[in-house]
């Protein structure tokens, strides 16, 4: 069976995504292949076009970008004839790993943009461990 897998994002090195990916791979491992390229080929299309969102400093538009790749998606789950095998219960647990990969993935892109001064960086950690 190939094996069809999320990669880490390059700007992520931390273990509580290592563990979200590792959880995300090992739920996608039953599902017929299709499934699987289908899932990692629409997940990281949204991530590339979120990326580039926040590199050309489109914060805005992240929030619908990412909220019209939710209902479609979960439209496509819902409707689509390769996805009928999967329960109502793994469609949604697949949304949540979905979400989690988007909110820690891409942490740093969302919340710590590239041109994010460095200097209020410093200070907003500086608070947070206030």
């Amino acid at each position: 069976m190939q094996k069809v897998r999320l990669e880490k994002s390059p700007r992520t090195n931390d273990a509580e995504f290592e563990a979200l990916r590792k959880e995300f791979n090992d739920f996608l491992y039953p599902f017929p292949n299709t499934i699987k390229r289908d899932i990692t080929g629409k997940v990281k299309e949204c991530e590339g076009d979120l990326k580039k969102l926040v590199e050309e400093g489109r914060v805005e538009d992240v929030s619908d970008l990412v909220q019209t790749f939710y209902s479609n998606f979960r439209r496509k789950v819902d409707t689509l004839p390769i996805y009928q095998s999967v329960t109502p219960e793994e469609k949604d647990r697949l949304m949540d790993l979905i979400e989690k990969y988007f909110t820690i993935g891409l942490y740093k892109e969302l919340f710590t943009p590239i041109f994010t001064n460095m200097d209020d960086e410093a200070k907003d950690l500086a608070l947070q461990t206030k």
